[in-house]
């Protein structure tokens, strides 16, 4: 039986998905980035309390999207490397199972 139409990672898939990941962060950076605060006073008048518990809120989850952003940022060349050596370990054992030498 031959499976040679398997499942290949194309050339430069490692390069592409690399790419994909750091637009993704700048784009990510990019939203929160335009998160508009809240004012407490835009809660109402007689809850400013509530407003201000609010605002915090806002900013905390503007805080974690940048923070977030920012760590998908470290990810791209990570990604780029896994997916070159998931490539030759990859050809070596098809090379091996098609009766060639492979790698070790």
């Amino acid at each position: 039986m031959d499976d040679s139409a398997g499942c290949r990672l194309p050339a430069g898939a490692g390069d592409r998905l690399a790419h994909q990941v750091a637009g993704h962060a700048e784009r990510g950076a990019a939203a929160w980035a335009g998160v508009p605060g809240f004012a407490p006073g835009a809660a109402g008048a007689g809850f400013g309390a509530r407003g201000a518990r609010i605002a915090a809120a806002v900013e905390r989850l503007r805080d974690r999207g940048r923070v977030n952003a920012c760590r998908l940022a470290e990810y791209p060349e990570g990604v780029r490397r896994q997916l070159d050596q998931l490539a030759v370990v990859d050809a070596g054992a098809a090379s091996r199972l098609a009766g060639g030498a492979g790698e070790p």
